[in-house]
């Protein structure tokens, strides 16, 4: 599914099947903890960071040729289904507090955070996790202007940040209104 999911069009995915060039080094291991990791909980961690909202499995009776899943029946009884078609290809939700790809966070708490130590680091994604689901109860929301821009309207206080989960780039700009906003990567973005 994922090496052709996003051919044609322009859809999100946490990672696509050829990924020369990635901006973001952290969808290496976020993808190989998700799809060869046999414990359920980090591969969890790494999509709710990512802002993943569904996952996709297929497990051997499935007629999908790439079976990209080591350990495929991790997630059964873990997250809940949102598809079943009983021959092999499994959906699965992924648990995420708001919708939208963006979240209003602490900024001192963000800041804090410490790049995981290994593709299972449970301790330092899970504080990741906390900071981006967990923050202020002030949902976002981010829409698309084509493909060049998008916007993202949420109710931010003093000591606050948006972080929009999607990989950082160089040209991105951010504007409140007529006003040039500060775009910077987040501590997750800049680590190798």
């Amino acid at each position: 599914m994922r090496f052709w999911y996003d051919a044609w069009h322009d859809l999100p995915q946490l990672s696509g099947g050829s990924d020369q060039g990635l901006l973001n080094g952290e969808l290496a291991p976020a993808q190989w903890e998700t799809n060869l990791g046999a414990k359920p909980e980090p591969a969890i961690l790494w999509m709710q960071c990512m802002g993943v909202d569904v996952v996709y499995v297929s497990d051997k009776r499935s007629q999908e040729m790439f079976k990209d899943f080591e350990h495929p029946e991790k997630f059964a009884g873990v997250l809940p289904v949102v598809y079943d078609d009983g021959r092999g290809n499994t959906l699965y939700r992924v648990p995420r507090r708001f919708p939208a790809r963006a979240r209003v966070v602490e900024t001192r708490k963000l800041n804090a955070l410490k790049p995981p130590r290994a593709n299972d680091d449970v301790e330092y994604l899970g504080a990741y996790a906390d900071v981006i689901e967990k923050g202020p109860d002030s949902p976002p929301t981010l829409t698309r202007d084509g493909t060049d821009s998008m916007r993202v309207r949420a109710k931010v206080g003093p000591g606050q940040s948006i972080v929009v989960q999607e990989s950082w780039d160089p040209a991105w700009q951010a504007w409140a209104a007529a006003t040039r906003c500060r775009s910077v990567r987040t501590p997750w973005d800049s680590w190798p």
